[in-house]
């Protein structure tokens, strides 16, 4: 089939896109980062930026570097500290190696400061004078349209160039005609300045050539050959039906390819256009197609391992009962040894869990008598591969199995020096745990106790702090107060801040109440480490940490925490941050006594002032009112409502929208229904005038929360507006939070309406972009459900199964509901392919591919439709 561009490619005719900017930036400038981005959306730029940090280092290094190669341009903030960044240097290496443009702006002086040579040599735009920001953005935009369209294209051949690259340059990724001859005119026609095509576009582009020359020559003697044949060789029928068949299987195969090449999934990011588009097609592809893409996956493990974040999504595509038990076992084995020999541990777990779930009982005791021995045996390297097996394996373990493998796992806890293989050995133990006897649990508590008191690793920390979370139900009082020690002293101690979230979390699990000075020790070294934190992600693992500390605290060490969390929230803009502020707010809050709470709704309400009031000072008084209003009185909450609905309808800030929507939110339960329904107009106001992706997720839920005090008028004209906003919404979040609008306006809704929500919920769990999406959405359409005729109810959950973007936990909320109308449908504890082959006998239609529903979206994306 060849290279196809994506339907944003710069390569399509007549179809005008943004184009697309990565801005690298040191965190300490996020303000002015923010202001950028902003600056450079109102001028119809698409800008990519980095918001969120992980633990898993390599996943979000995988996820910058996706951002930097589907950029155009890369606007790096020069300042001191992003000079001094490693992850900016980082960025700017790789966006280097890729030939990208670059567009330096200066924000802070570097005088003295050693610029790196690929930004000194460019022209720079200087933002250091406040009062010319606007003009600076000007003078920035104009340059970046600069022969932008021959830059765009540049992305594009080099996205192109690096996927061939990447699948170990394939025939079937090569550029074809018309794009041949576009790519060999792009590259003549470079613009004096622009970035120099790379040496793998080059090749790419060569090599296309080349091959359109043999394929040509090829065509040329077949039709030859086919002219004699057809004059009288007609012997040779047999041989030509052959031929047929070979050029068949070799369709096959290049379908297979194009759909592999086309499935292309990150860690953590929500499933592209493209991607679920290609994961239809694989669905509804013939079994000859199937086939042939199976047989890739177990003649290239480490392809089956690129497509891990969507591998369960792959297999429900590849059909309902895929894989059958013998493909299992080889692909099981496969992934086992890829994972172990090429370091792709983390990546291999999804797969690993999806195969183990098809292996039968004799297949997984055989397995497991395989990777037993080479736990035993395994170095540091190999126990990243061995132990991530093991943990896939648990569910299908028997008691006595699991008792079994957790010796060996503890004894390499015990011994291992490596921070990953420490962290693949808790999370093994974790799954095993939970089919061990409460005495082989409370037999890793020493190992893990003396892993936390040595581990000086974040990830190691973590890992352990999490064990040690699980473990507290399980542990006596005598052993929770031995525990409490190692947290205590790891948290004086450590400053990483994913770590100490992890640490307070799993204080707050022990059954056990340390001393008020240890307490005290701990908290104040907290706070400390949380005044220190200026990166959005810092502040929101802090205040986690602070928010499990909170039940701990006394009323006074609650009262000083606040003042410090309070002004964070005036001063960042980050929404995660904001969420987990907000978060820990809350829980100290709980803390104050009724008198404290009045003097403190006073304080906010002093805050709401007129029309003038700062977008901080907005921000600060919803998150406090938001965390207040659980303690207020139904008056209180009252007196609380109208300025809070003054300033939703005039803002336009998207993160005092957020956070007056979450403080409306909290105060729906305390509000009469007359109240309630006040504030339904300027929450559907705001839903039609807001872009942001945050602000709207805040909005929907708080019109989840008003939806039972609203009269059946006002459920009308949510429903309406609900239905105008699936359509224009492609973020996953936003419409997470609107499938959960429906399931709560269900109750209030008309048989008709009922029929019309079912269709757009079963399509948009169809087209889902991400798990968390997913779930909500069958949560949704099983609500929906029951308003329908008995039989019809149950077989649409049914035919939602066999959607590919249905499996993993939609599926499970899917079969819940199955099995409540079905009693002789198995339990849960048979597990889920014991359920699935139930659905596969008295359902038998299951097997078949499934009905694909076109795209709530497809009205306003063009061409985002089932193949």
């Amino acid at each position: 089939m060849g290279y196809e561009p994506s339907k944003e490619s710069a390569l399509i005719a007549d179809q005008p896109a943004r184009a697309k900017v990565f801005i690298s930036y040191s965190r300490k400038d996020i303000d002015f980062t923010d202001r950028i981005e902003a600056a450079l959306n109102a001028r119809g730029f698409q800008v990519f930026i980095d918001r969120r940090e992980i633990s898993a280092l390599e996943e979000w290094w995988g996820r910058i570097e996706t951002l930097i190669t589907q950029a155009d341009i890369v606007v790096f903030v020069l300042s001191p500290d992003s000079l001094t960044s490693t992850y900016a240097q980082k960025e700017i290496s790789f966006a280097g190696s890729l030939n990208k443009r670059l567009a330096p702006v200066v924000y802070r002086r570097v005088d003295g400061q050693v610029v790196p040579e690929v930004l000194a040599k460019l022209n720079h735009v200087f933002f250091d004078d406040e009062a010319n920001f606007e003009t600076g953005a000007d003078k920035l935009a104009e340059a970046l349209r600069i022969d932008i369209k021959w830059v765009r294209l540049h992305t594009e051949f080099g996205a192109a160039a690096r996927q061939w690259s990447a699948a170990k340059r394939p025939n079937g990724l090569f550029l074809r005609s018309p794009l041949l001859e576009e790519a060999e005119r792009w590259i003549a026609a470079r613009p004096k300045g622009a970035p120099t095509p790379t040496e793998e576009t080059r090749s790419f582009i060569e090599y296309s050539r080349a091959a359109t020359t043999r394929r040509r020559n090829i065509l040329t003697a077949s039709l030859i050959l086919g002219l004699v044949v057809a004059l009288g060789l007609s012997s040779y029928a047999f041989y030509q039906r052959s031929k047929v068949q070979q050029e068949l299987g070799r369709a096959n195969n290049a379908l297979a390819a194009a759909i592999n090449n086309d499935l292309n999934f990150a860690p953590i990011l929500p499933f592209t256009t493209r991607s679920r588009q290609a994961l239809w097609t694989l669905a509804l592809a013939d079994k000859a197609v199937k086939r042939s893409f199976v047989s890739a996956l177990i003649n290239s493990p480490g392809e089956m391992l690129r497509t891990a974040p969507g591998f369960i999504q792959i297999s429900r595509a590849l059909g309902l009962m895929w894989p059958s038990e013998a493909e299992a076992q080889i692909l099981f084995d496969l992934s086992v040894s890829s994972s172990r020999s090429i370091g792709l541990a983390n990546l291999s777990v999804p797969v690993l869990n999806a195969l183990a779930e098809g292996l039968s009982e004799e297949q997984t005791t055989q397995a497991l008598g395989r990777l037993l021995p080479q736990l035993g045996q395994a170095n540091d390297f190999a126990l990243r591969g061995v132990a991530p097996a093991i943990e896939a394996l648990a569910p299908k373990l028997t008691k006595t199995q699991a008792t079994q493998a957790l010796d060996p796992v503890l004894r390499q806890l015990e011994k291992t020096t490596d921070a990953i293989a420490v962290q693949q050995l808790v999370q093994t133990f974790l799954a095993l745990s939970v089919k061990s006897s409460e005495a082989d649990a409370r037999r890793a508590l020493d190992p893990l106790l003396r892993r936390l008191a040595e581990a000086k690793v974040p990830w190691s920390i973590i890992a352990l702090a999490q064990a040690l979370e699980v473990l507290a139900p399980e542990l006596t009082e005598a052993q929770a107060r031995q525990a409490l020690d190692p947290v205590l002293r790891q948290i004086e101690e450590t400053i990483d801040p994913s770590s100490l979230e992890a640490l307070a979390q799993a204080l707050q699990a022990l059954p056990a109440n340390p001393s008020e000075s240890k307490v005290q020790q701990a908290f104040e070294q907290l706070l400390r480490n949380f005044r220190q934190r200026r990166t959005p992600f810092e502040l929101q693992r802090m205040a986690g940490a602070i928010r499990s500390l909170a039940p701990k605290l006394t009323e006074a060490q609650a009262q000083v925490a606040l003042d410090p969390i309070l002004q964070q929230i005036g001063e960042t803009t980050d929404t995660s941050a904001l969420q987990a502020l907000g978060q820990a707010l809350q829980a100290l809050v709980t803390k104050q006594a009724a008198f404290e709470t009045r003097q403190a709704l006073g304080s906010v309400m002093e805050q709401f002032g007129g029309q003038g009031t700062s977008p901080k000072t907005l921000r600060m008084g919803g998150h406090e009112l938001q965390a207040l209003a659980p303690k207020l009185t139904q008056a209180q909450a009252g007196q609380a409502l109208d300025p809070v609905l003054y300033h939703l309808a005039y803002t336009t800030d998207p993160s005092v929208v957020q956070a007056l929507a979450k403080a409306l939110q909290a105060l729906a339960p305390k509000l009469t229904e007359e109240q309630a329904q006040r504030i339904l107009h300027p929450i559907l106001q705001q839903l039609v005038t807001t872009f942001d992706h945050e602000a709207l997720q805040a909005l929907a839920q708080a019109l989840r929360a008003l939806i039972p005090k609203l009269t059946d008028s006002q459920a009308q004209e949510v429903f309406d507006q609900f239905q105008l906003r699936v359509v224009r919404t492609i973020d996953s979040n936003v419409l997470s939070a609107l499938a959960e609008v429906l399931e709560a306006l269900t109750p209030k809704l008309t048989d008709s309406q009922a029929q019309q929500a079912s269709r757009t919920a079963s399509s948009s769990l169809a087209w889902a972009s991400s798990k968390d999406e997913a779930v909500e959405w069958a949560r949704s359409l099983v609500v929906l459900s029951l308003l329908l005729h008995e039989q019809s109810n149950t077989e649409q959950l049914v035919a939602a199964i066999a959607y590919p973007t249905a499996a993993g936990p939609a599926t499970e909320v899917l079969l819940e509901a199955i099995r409540a109308r079905n009693p002789t449908a198995p339990r849960a504890q048979a597990g889920t392919d014991a359920v699935l082959k139930w659905l596969a006998t008295r359902y038998p239609w299951i097997l078949d591919p499934p009905i694909c529903p076109e795209p709530p979206q497809s009205p306003s994306i063009p061409d985002f439709k089932c193949p």
